[in-house]
């Protein structure tokens, strides 16, 4: 059985068989324990949690085993015990917990923690959580049938375990999803004006020994973070007051991916500006690439092809290149992609979320979900004074 990595809360990496040896056995469930304990089906109170939801759907799992006690494990947030010991008692809290100490996972944030277990062991997950901002990065979840549980409670008031169907969020959705998780993991809140107004505007940290300062001293490559005991945004490396740089104007962003190596990334455009993108702006682009990315991408042309954004409208154009550019288009209604069309030289086409252009045959490029400029990979200049394209490009 292979060790499965969970992350603590200071985002560093252990080894939990080191800790929990019972893990040599074939787990068939992980526990969402806090989804559970708080579900108002299982019996929880409002805005309360109860440990009486988890012998209900220990129970639940039992009967759909044909009566047989399944091998679980659980993973809980650390908020959730403060909600338990005021239902149950302190005392009662911690015998349970020291009951089930072989099997249980107490971590800052769960999610990830649980996916991750999830994924090592083959087991099922059982929450009610759809995971919608994890999907990009445990695609396995995607339309899944036979790996998450969920439950309800039959006319006899009796509470069934069923397998869940996962839906299939769109690519773009999926992205978004998964960067309104970063920011509240940044201290945001996702519906608030101040995260829309730091979606537009750019930041510096003027820290000298800190290691993102060392990497772009004009302007950070990822948001900063809100720091509301001192009333404050952040870098999120050293921790330092951020500098706020200006007005970005409204940008684009568009993924890349080179499906041969598995290699993707982001790069950024500034609407109601013509972008020529060549192999150069796409291997600057991608967030980790290995030597065979440099010799796919040398079947990109130096000038490819062009794009320009105007509000939510993404044109591009093939600038005549040596091996061609194709779009395939989504359908939403069969949530599929089109045969691929080639594009004529000059060939103004619309890129709609989820459409793909292919480039060279070795380069698939779509709209991102993405909103926060994070990549210093930014073309062209903001509304309002000088922009980070070229210190980029330097």
């Amino acid at each position: 059985m292979a060790i499965v990595p969970f992350w603590n809360e200071e985002g560093k990496a252990f080894s939990v068989r080191k800790r929990y040896p019972t893990l040599s056995l074939e787990y068939d469930f992980v526990v969402d324990l806090s989804n559970v304990c708080r579900d108002r089906v299982l019996g929880a109170p409002e805005k309360g949690a109860s440990l009486d939801a988890v012998r209900r759907i220990e129970g639940a799992l039992a009967r759909v085993s044909g009566g047989n006690s399944p091998h679980m494990f659980y993973i809980a947030d650390n908020s959730l015990w403060d909600l338990l010991e005021r239902a149950h008692g302190k005392a009662n809290v911690a015998d349970w917990k020291l009951r089930h100490r072989r099997q249980l996972l107490q971590i800052h944030y769960a999610d990830q923690s649980i996916l991750q277990f999830a994924e090592s062991t083959g087991c099922a997950v059982v929450s009610l959580d759809k995971f919608s901002d994890w999907r990009k990065t445990h695609d396995w979840i995607q339309g899944s049938t036979n790996r998450f549980v969920g439950w309800s409670k039959d006319r006899g008031g009796e509470v069934r375990a069923y397998f869940r169907s996962m839906s299939v969020l769109a690519d773009d959705e999926a992205s978004r999803r998964e960067e309104d998780r970063s920011f509240r993991d940044s201290g945001f809140d996702t519906k608030s004006r101040e995260h829309e107004a730091v979606l537009g505007r750019m930041y510096r940290c003027d820290n000298s020994q800190c290691e993102l300062h060392r990497l772009n001293p004009y302007f950070l490559i990822g948001p900063p973070r809100r720091d509301r005991k001192r009333d404050c945004l952040v870098c999120h490396a050293c921790h330092a007051e951020v500098t706020d740089v200006g007005e970005v104007g409204r940008v684009t962003q568009l993924k890349v991916e080179l499906p041969e190596s598995g290699s993707a990334g982001r790069f950024t455009i500034y609407q109601g500006q013509g972008t020529k993108v060549g192999r150069n702006t796409l291997h600057a682009s991608l967030d980790d690439p290995c030597p065979a990315d440099r010799e796919s991408l040398q079947r990109v042309s130096r000038e490819h092809i062009t794009f320009r954004a105007e509000g939510p409208i993404l044109m591009a154009a093939d600038l005549g290149s040596t091996n061609g550019t194709t779009l395939e288009q989504f359908d939403r209604s069969s949530r599929s992609l089109s045969e691929p069309v080639k594009l004529e030289r000059h060939q103004a086409v619309q890129l709609n979320p989820n459409d793909v252009l292919t480039l060279a045959g070795v380069v698939r490029i779509r709209k991102s979900g993405n909103r926060f400029r994070f990549d210093g990979l930014t073309t062209g200049e903001p509304e309002d004074g000088p922009g980070p394209g070229d210190t980029a490009a330097a």
